[in-house]
């Protein structure tokens, strides 16, 4: 029928041997990048990329050396920037990790107690397109706008009235009217205190 040739599915499975599946059984975020090829964030097995016309999944494991691969492999969040061809990668607890599709390299931002201008925290759970220059990013201690060239980071929302902060934030989005959107769970002072 019309419809099933619209619907076409094609299911991608963990394997254990890389180019024939998922690295790993859990995946989250997914982005598509300008070529149609979609990138997709695991828990536990970093970042593969899904080309959907020969229907085979990589494995990019940046290029050797430690300096030069992802901080952590459990992947929270995804923001492709097709206008850099680099994709933004938040981890679990190794911070941002900027990775230049063209030549490999990784660049990583971390939180350094103390540093105002580094990231609120080292778990990223969204990143989020602010500016032609910069990024929203949403992690497990609040929002920061952070500067693509420099990698500093302007914290917001961070001093609320009472002494209230945002604490962990599970998801971001900037609507068409430039209205910042917020899913937090909300913690500081008291649970029971949903009101900001």
């Amino acid at each position: 029928s019309a419809a099933s040739d619209v619907y076409k599915r094609q299911r991608y499975y963990y394997s254990k041997e890389e180019g024939k599946g998922l690295s790993s059984l859990v995946i989250g975020r997914m982005t598509e990048n300008k070529d149609g090829k979609i990138w997709i964030a695991t828990e536990g097995g970093g970042v593969n990329l899904l080309d959907r016309t020969s229907r085979t999944i990589e494995w990019p494991k940046g290029i050797s050396g430690p300096s030069n691969s992802l901080s952590h492999n459990n992947v929270k969040s995804l923001y492709y920037d097709e206008a850099r061809n680099t994709l933004w990668i938040g981890t679990h607890t190794g911070g941002l990790n900027k990775y230049d599709i063209k030549t490999g390299r990784i660049t990583l931002y971390m939180h350094h107690s103390g540093n105002e201008t580094s990231l609120p925290s080292n778990i990223i759970r969204d990143i989020e397109p602010y500016t032609s220059d910069s990024l929203i990013i949403a992690t497990q201690n609040g929002i920061c706008i952070m500067e693509k060239e420099s990698g500093k980071c302007r914290h917001v929302l961070h001093n609320l009235p009472n002494g209230k902060s945002l604490g962990m934030v599970a998801d971001i989005t900037l609507d068409k009217n430039n209205n910042l959107w917020i899913c937090l769970l909300y913690t500081s002072p008291s649970p029971r205190d949903r009101s900001l």
